[in-house]
């Protein structure tokens, strides 16, 4: 026969750790946005420059 242990029951989940839960998710992504933000700053928009593979509109003198 199998061992006749006593099985621990399962337990209600930790109340702390739900409760860090929203807070600790909410610390990443405000560590990951400001991290994003030193790299791409949304304060400056994108640059309007020209691709360079296409060529300039060239005006045909008559």
């Amino acid at each position: 026969m199998l061992h006749n242990r006593a099985r621990p029951q399962n337990r209600a989940p930790n109340f702390f750790v739900l409760a860090l839960l929203p807070v600790l998710s909410f610390v990443a992504f405000a560590y990951i946005s400001k991290q994003r933000e030193k790299t791409h700053p949304a304060s400056k928009r994108p640059t309007q420059n020209p691709s360079p593979l296409i060529p300039p509109p060239t005006r045909k003198s008559q």
